[in-house]
């Protein structure tokens, strides 16, 4: 449910694919072997190759509706939400200034990247909104989701 929260923070254009595997954990007590899942964007966040921010259905789900089997109210992400609302903007500012100067062709593009990453931050605070739009404009996507009220 994190990985939709942020595909709907970041505008991810696409639908969302993993890799399932586990991974062996020996303790001196047991050995446990928990699914372990990697996701894998293809260029669809922040709004794809054009770099657009499209509000658009289908965006960002995965596949199979049944990872979402859990999913009753908008309550159900608030502790992904809330850790979007908390993103600190130097966090945002690092991660932008650490992309390699070879990724980017001119100083125009440098200065898109800044402005689009402004838009970015901006964004905090509205995913539950995203969610709620994504949610009536496809309902079907989580079917046990019903309750459709804002977070207090």
């Amino acid at each position: 449910m994190g990985v939709l929260v942020f595909d709907k923070f970041s505008g991810h254009l696409g639908h969302r694919q993993a890799i399932f595997y586990r991974h062996t954990v020996v303790t001196a007590s047991n050995c446990v072997a928990p699914l372990i899942v990697a996701m894998i964007d293809n260029g669809g966040s922040f709004g794809g190759a054009d770099w657009q921010w499209v509000e658009g259905q289908g965006h960002g789900y995965y596949f199979s509706s049944a990872v979402y089997a859990n999913v009753r109210s908008l309550r159900d992400f608030d502790e992904w939400i809330a850790r979007i609302d908390r993103l600190p903007e130097s966090v945002v500012v690092e991660r932008m200034k650490s992309v390699p100067d070879s990724w980017i062709s001119s100083i125009n593009e440098r200065h898109y990247l800044e402005r689009h990453m402004e838009q970015l931050l901006r964004r905090r605070g509205r995913v539950g909104d995203f969610l709620l739009r994504a949610k009536t404009l496809e309902p079907k996507r989580i079917p046990s989701w019903h309750d459709e009220a804002h977070r207090v």
